[in-house]
């Protein structure tokens, strides 16, 4: 190590339950809660647009508009400020995805157990496992906070579309 990186302050890390304020540009933010950290994040972005003054004490106050995996590169930055804490609720969703394993494709519940061997069906239904951007998920929220026009690709990070990827499909046997 030199002095150059030892004097170097220490980006922030996000941790699970850490409250998020995300700059959607125009002295516009949204909110969001980090409900995993890992290698990736596992957040969810909630359904209002407030201003920078918004107090994290508030956030019960707010709903689900996205959740999904994303990088941690626009916290490590700065960019999305970790302006506080709150418990993680137990109650979000852990949605399954096809991924294609060793094997072939596969169901794989949140936690990345195999399930099953997937299906067409599957594939339709709970879609392949990805993470956004942090890019991507600015993108989104601002296209569902009707601040810029609609985009598509992105439909998969909506809350009620991860909500319906949270639960097996009724007539698909576990392995």
């Amino acid at each position: 190590m030199t002095a150059e990186t030892t004097n170097r302050p220490k980006r922030p890390r996000a941790k699970a339950g850490d409250i998020l304020r995300i700059d959607l540009g125009d002295g516009k933010y949204a909110m969001a809660q980090v409900l995993i950290a890992k290698i990736s994040l596992y957040l969810v972005v909630f359904d209002r647009v407030v201003d920078v003054d918004f107090s994290p004490a508030r956030i019960g106050e707010l709903g689900p508009l996205l959740i999904g995996e994303t990088t941690s590169v626009l916290v490590r930055s700065g960019d999305w400020a970790v302006v506080g804490k709150s418990p993680v609720p137990a109650d979000y969703p852990r949605p399954y995805a096809v991924v294609n394993n060793a094997s072939g494709l596969v169901v794989h519940d949140f936690d990345r157990n195999v399930v099953r061997e997937a299906s067409a069906k599957d594939a339709r239904f709970y879609g392949y496992r990805c993470s956004a951007s942090s890019q991507a998920v600015v993108a989104e929220a601002r296209a569902c906070l009707g601040l810029d026009p609609p985009q598509e690709g992105f439909e998969y990070l909506r809350f009620e579309n991860v909500k319906r990827r949270s639960r097996p499909t009724p007539d698909a046997p576990s392995v």
